[in-house]
C-alpha cells in the first residue's frame, strides 16, 4: 500500500514502507527481526544481517530456530521463547546462537508478542545483539534464575492440569491467556486450541457476567479476592454450576498485573439438592390422599415433566397386572400410552415391565433400541405401538412392600441418554417411597371393605337375634300375667328373663352403634340411674352362675330413696350403717334351718354391700 503527500511543487507517489525500512537499516548495533505465528522470519534488518551474516533475502521464510544450536533445537528453547512471549506477552533471554559461518556467539535479547486492537496475536518481534563477556556471566546467572522459575512454573502447570478443576488466568480487560485442560474439558475447548481470543465474558451467560461485573471485580480491587456460586456456559449451550474463587495478582507497584479463577463444578451437589427437594414433595403429596388409584395419578403427574417426558404405573391384583396411571407431557402420546395398556402382560418377557415385576430388580435402558422394543413387545401389534411411543431412554423400577413386589413404575425420555446410575438410585428411593404410600392405600381400602362385610354382617345377625329374643320377651311377657300374685319366685324369674331379653336387645344395639362410632362418633345419653336396682339386677343376672360354682350370693342394700352413681373419687369414708336387705344362695340340696337363722355354709360366701356414702 502507499499514501500520497504533498512534497512541494508536484505530487509524487511515496512507498509508506520506505521509512520504516529506512529506520530498521540504519539500526546496525541490534539486529530486529519480524516472525510470524509459527516463528518464520517475516522481516529482517541490516542489523540482523551484520548480526548473523546472512543477507535478508535469504533469511525471509526461514524459520529463526534454524539459528539455534543443535541442542537448543532438541531442547525446544525457540518454541519456549514464543510460548512464553505468547502468554506473558514478552521473553527475555540470553542464548547461544549460529551464524550463517557456523560461528556461535552469545547473544542477548528481548522477544515481543503483537497483538492487534482486539487481542489477536499476529506475530512476533525479536531484538538481539551480542552480548560482552560481563554480560555473558550476567545472562548465565539470569538463565539460571530463569531455569528456577520455569522449573517452578512447570511444576506449578503440572499440578493445575492435573487437577479437575477449572483453572484460567486472564488479564484485567477479561482475555484469557491460560487455561488447564479440566477447563478445557469443561468448555468444550481442544486442547491445542488458542485461548488468547476468548474472554472471559465469552464462557458466561449475561446474568452471571453482571454478578462478576457488579459484585466480584469490585471485591477482588478492594480486598483481592472474592467467592460465590456462578455458572460456566458450554460451546454447546449447557450452563455449569460452580463454586468460583476469583484473585488478584499485583506487581510491586501494586497495579493488578493478571487476575486468575478456580471453579469446582457443584452439578452434582445441585442435582442431589434438587432430589432431596423433589423426594420432599413427592413425600407430601403421596401422604394426603388415601385413595390408592389416586395415589398412583398424583405420583405420576408430579413427575412428569420434572423427571421423564412420560410415566406409567402398574400394579398386580389377583394374579393380573393392571395400569393405574399413565401420563405423558405430549397429549397425543398419552393416547398411546392407553392404547398400549390394553395388551394383556406376558410374564415370558426377559425385559420390560412384565419382567421387573417378575424377578423385583430394576432396569436401566440408557438408549432403547429396535431389539429391546422386539424383546419387551408380545406381538407385532404391541411392537409398533412401543414404536409408535418412541422411547428413546427408560427407567423401570419395582414397587415392593413388606417384602413383596406388587407393582412397576417406568420412567421415559424422548432424549437418548437421558437417564444415567445416579437418576435410577432417585427412580428407586421415589418407588420406595410412592411403593409404602401405596400399599398403604391398599390396606386402607382393604380395611374399609372389610369394615363394611363387618357391618352389613353385623346387621344381618341382629335382626336374626332379635327375632328369638322378642319370641322369649313375649312369652315371658304372658306367662307373667296369668301367674298369680302369690307365686312371687317364679313372677321374679319370668322378670328376670324380660331384663335379659332387654339387655341383650341392648348388647345388639351396641353392636351396630360401632359403625357410627367408627364414622362420625356416638351420643352417650346422661340420665340419673337407681343405684340399688343397678346392684340388684347384676344380682339376678349372675345369681345361676354362682349356684352353678356353689357360691353363696349377698346382697346388701339401704333402705330409703335411690342414689344415683358418681365418679369415684377421694374423700373419707361414710358410718357403717347396718345391712337392711339380704339375699343369700343356697347350695344345691341343703335345707334352710328356719325363720331368722343362718344357714351351715361351709362353703365361700360372696357379699355385696352398699354403705351411704359410698361411692
Amino acid at each position: 500500500m502507499s499514501e500520497i503527500a504533498d512534497t512541494g511543487p508536484g505530487d509524487a507517489t511515496v512507498d509508506r514502507e520506505e521509512p520504516h525500512r529506512l529506520l530498521l537499516d540504519g539500526i546496525r548495533d541490534y539486529a530486529i527481526i519480524a516472525l510470524d505465528q509459527n516463528g518464520r522470519i517475516t522481516d529482517w534488518n541490516t542489523g540482523a544481517t551484520l548480526l548473523f551474516g546472512c543477507p535478508r533475502e535469504e533469511a525471509l521464510g526461514q524459520p529463526f530456530a534454524r539459528f539455534f544450536p543443535p541442542e537448543a533445537r532438541e531442547r525446544g528453547d525457540p518454541e519456549r521463547q514464543l510460548r512464553i512471549a505468547r502468554s506473558r506477552g514478552q521473553a527475555s533471554d540470553e542464548v547461544w546462537l549460529i551464524r550463517k559461518d557456523g560461528t556461535a556467539f552469545r547473544a542477548s535479547g528481548v522477544t515481543t508478542a503483537l497483538r492487534d486492537s482486539r487481542g489477536r496475536l499476529l506475530g512476533f518481534a525479536k531484538v538481539l545483539h551480542r552480548a560482552d563477556e560481563a554480560a555473558a556471566r550476567r545472562a548465565r546467572e539470569e538463565t539460571a534464575r530463569r531455569a528456577q522459575a520455569e522449573e517452578a512454573e512447570r511444576r506449578l502447570t503440572a499440578i493445575l492440569e492435573g487437577t479437575p478443576d477449572f483453572v484460567a488466568t486472564f488479564d484485567p480487560e477479561g482475555r484469557i491467556f491460560y487455561l488447564n485442560q479440566a477447563g478445557r474439558r469443561m468448555l468444550g475447548i481442544a486442547p491445542d486450541e488458542d485461548v488468547s481470543k476468548i474472554r472471559m465474558t465469552d464462557i458466561h451467560s449475561e446474568a452471571v457476567v453482571a454478578k462478576i461485573l457488579q459484585q466480584a471485580i469490585p471485591t477482588v480491587l478492594r480486598e483481592g479476592s472474592w467467592r460465590g456460586e456462578t455458572s460456566l456456559r458450554s460451546r454447546d449451550g449447557r450452563e455449569i454450576p460452580v463454586s468460583q474463587v476469583i484473585l488478584a495478582h499485583r506487581n510491586p507497584q501494586g497495579e493488578v498485573e493478571f487476575l486468575s479463577t478456580i471453579a469446582h463444578d457443584i452439578g452434582e451437589r445441585k442435582r442431589n439438592e434438587e432430589n432431596l427437594r423433589f423426594l420432599a414433595e413427592a413425600s407430601q403429596a403421596l401422604v394426603a390422599p388415601l385413595d390408592f388409584e389416586a395415589t398412583s395419578e398424583r405420583l405420576a403427574r408430579l413427575i412428569v415433566p420434572r423427571l421423564a417426558d412420560f410415566c406409567t404405573i402398574d400394579v398386580r391384583q389377583n394374579s393380573e397386572v393392571r395400569r393405574v396411571a399413565a401420563v405423558h407431557s405430549d397429549p397425543e402420546k398419552e393416547e398411546i400410552l392407553g392404547k398400549i395398556s390394553s395388551y394383556p402382560p406376558d410374564p415370558t418377557r426377559p425385559v420390560g415391565v412384565d419382567a421387573v415385576i417378575r424377578k423385583g430388580e430394576p432396569e436401566l435402558v440408557p438408549h432403547v433400541s429396535v431389539a429391546w422394543l422386539r424383546a419387551a413387545s408380545r406381538d407385532d401389534e404391541h411392537f409398533e405401538a412401543l414404536r409408535e411411543l418412541d422411547p428413546k431412554s427408560l427407567i423401570i423400577v419395582p414397587l415392593q412392600a413388606r417384602g413383596q413386589t406388587f407393582g412397576a413404575m417406568v420412567l421415559g425420555s424422548a432424549q437418548p441418554g437421558r437417564f444415567t446410575p445416579a437418576d435410577l438410585e432417585l427412580a428407586g428411593e421415589l418407588a420406595r417411597r410412592a411403593a409404602l404410600a401405596m400399599n398403604n392405600a391398599r390396606l386402607y381400602q382393604d380395611a374399609r371393605h372389610a369394615t363394611h362385610i363387618r357391618d352389613q354382617v353385623l346387621r344381618i345377625v341382629a335382626h336374626d337375634l332379635r327375632n328369638p329374643l322378642n319370641t322369649i320377651s313375649l312369652s315371658a311377657g304372658l306367662l307373667l300375667e296369668s301367674l298369680p300374685e302369690q307365686l312371687a319366685k317364679e313372677r321374679d324369674q319370668l322378670a328376670l328373663i324380660q331384663r335379659s331379653v332387654d339387655r341383650a336387645n341392648r348388647l345388639i344395639r351396641d353392636l351396630l352403634d360401632v359403625a357410627r362410632i367408627e364414622a362420625r362418633g356416638i351420643a352417650v345419653d346422661r340420665a340419673p340411674h337407681d343405684a340399688a336396682a343397678l346392684v340388684r339386677e347384676a344380682a339376678e343376672l349372675h345369681r345361676p352362675l354362682a349356684e352353678e360354682k356353689g357360691l353363696q350370693l349377698e346382697v346388701h342394700l339401704p333402705d330409703g330413696p335411690a342414689r344415683r352413681l358418681r365418679r369415684p373419687g377421694p374423700g373419707p369414708p361414710g358410718p357403717r350403717q347396718p345391712a337392711r336387705q339380704r339375699h343369700r344362695v343356697h347350695p344345691p340340696g341343703r335345707a334352710h334351718h328356719g325363720p331368722g337363722r343362718a344357714p351351715r355354709w361351709p362353703g365361700p360366701v360372696l357379699r355385696l354391700r352398699h354403705r351411704p356414702g359410698d361411692p
